[in-house]
């Protein structure tokens, strides 16, 4: 459990992996090499990813939250943080909920935050990064949608999300922001 006062720590940002920081494929990509290769994936990292992760255990507090198992996740975080220890949270699908859509007819997994609450952090100080808004169904004013990440090495989306979260980083409670619209002003 955390011993620091609520109005001293950081904010919590809890970042996904796939398609947000980074790309794993099974087919290699033809335009470029891989950066990590796991299980049967070409892993590819999202540019500037490095430049981001280090603004962001400067500015937050980290967790990470993916819907992968855990076989698949914990070597990728290794190798994007080099040292999990220092991250709040590793939480891989065991921790998500699975639901299931009557639309699509498949099930899908969400992180409830609700299960956050319950470690102690106070959801108006908790930001998540993730490029699928219906795994967030249930945090409303949590989210910072991100472009879901294809391999490109032009993209500039964590740049600008660096840009934005900078900006934002000081406000009591970040639930009460428009976030929908947060690239406007920084692509």
């Amino acid at each position: 459990m955390m011993t620091e006062p609520p109005e001293l720590r950081k904010k919590l940002l809890v970042l996904d992996l796939d398609e947000t920081l980074m790309l794993a494929t099974e087919t290699p990509l033809s335009f470029r090499q891989p950066d990590f290769q796991h299980s049967g994936f070409f892993v590819y990292e999202r540019p500037l990813v490095r430049d981001f992760l280090h603004f962001a255990q400067i500015t937050f507090e980290i967790g990470v939250w993916t819907s992968s198992t855990a076989l698949y996740a914990l070597p990728i975080v290794d190798f994007l943080f080099g040292n999990s220890r220092e991250l709040a949270f590793v939480w891989c699908r065991e921790r998500c909920s699975l639901k299931y859509s009557h639309e699509m007819m498949e099930h899908y997994y969400i992180k409830p935050f609700r299960k956050l609450k319950r470690k102690g952090y106070n959801l108006e100080t908790v930001l998540a990064v993730d490029d699928s808004p219906h795994k967030h169904v249930a945090n409303y004013g949590n989210l910072v949608r991100i472009r879901e990440y294809d391999g490109s090495l032009a993209d500039r989306e964590l740049l600008f999300l660096q840009q934005y979260l900078a900006s934002i980083k000081d406000v009591a409670n970040v639930r009460a922001l428009e976030k929908r619209w947060w690239r406007d002003g920084f692509s």
